[in-house]
């Protein structure tokens, strides 16, 4: 019974590793002397391609060597954490992988084994994200008018270099200021309610006036086009703005 038992755990151990949602593998001397179904759909090699094979042929040479160091670190159990990486695909592509190794037995010799995952569809989205912040930088910091974003309370969060030039502070001094601080008492008010009506709607209000005070006390006017920040739920964390002194003009 103990041996009938002993072969269905076998059975049932290779069935699950063969068919693991996530890439599995087991190294030997640095080479592959076993990957599973998705090992095998995740790289595009066959068994015959991929078994005998030196494991690190298939990391980008740039990556090689950090990836040794960090199984090494992580089977002498000094790391923890998955540690990411770029493989080549038999299509020739790129492709990211997250992987974590682990020391064991494998016919009766000393063995690795290892799970990739692919995250090549987070880093292609994160890339596509900083690209886009890049780009959003690029046209904030070359426009003439100010832009500034501040949290719920009020408190300036980030802003552009025609922000600062508009109110006269310094970065290190307007980072973290609260909206009241610049703001002229006699307006301070209806901003506070245009604000408070754009967090309860979640719609943009355009054209607000108001007058702000400069960095040595001198009054100028604006006009704020104001809209809602909200976080990945949907929830409100502050408010970005478009501010145009219109001093000039009024004069």
């Amino acid at each position: 019974k103990f041996t009938e038992s002993h072969v269905e755990d076998e059975e049932l151990y290779k069935i699950l590793m063969i068919n693991s949602p996530t890439g599995i593998y087991v190294i030997q001397n640095g080479r592959f002397k076993f990957v599973n179904n998705k090992f095998k759909e995740y790289t595009g090699f066959s068994d015959e391609e991929l078994l005998g094979r030196d494991s690190l042929s298939l990391v980008l040479p740039d990556d090689r060597e950090r990836v040794r160091e960090n199984a090494i670190m992580m089977l002498k159990g000094k790391i923890s954490l998955p540690y990411e990486f770029s493989v080549i695909n038999k299509k020739g592509e790129i492709m990211w992988t997250l992987e974590k190794v682990a020391s064991i037995t494998y016919r009766g010799q000393r063995a690795v084994l290892g799970n990739y995952m692919d995250i090549t569809r987070q880093k292609t989205m994160e890339e596509v994200i900083r690209e886009s912040r890049e780009r959003f930088r690029a046209i904030i910091d070359n426009i003439e008018d100010g832009y500034g974003e501040i949290d719920i309370e009020g408190n300036f969060t980030f802003f552009n270099d025609s922000l600062l030039g508009i109110n006269g502070y310094t970065r290190d001094e307007l980072i973290g200021m609260n909206l009241q601080g610049i703001t002229d008492q006699e307006d301070l008010p209806g901003l506070i309610q245009a604000l408070d009506e754009i967090r309860k709607t979640g719609k943009a209000s355009r054209r607000i006036e108001v007058k702000f005070i400069r960095r040595g006390g001198a009054r100028r006017y604006a006009e704020i086009s104001i809209s809602m920040i909200k976080d990945v739920k949907g929830q409100p964390v502050g408010f970005r703005g478009i501010v145009r002194d219109t001093t000039d003009r009024r004069e």
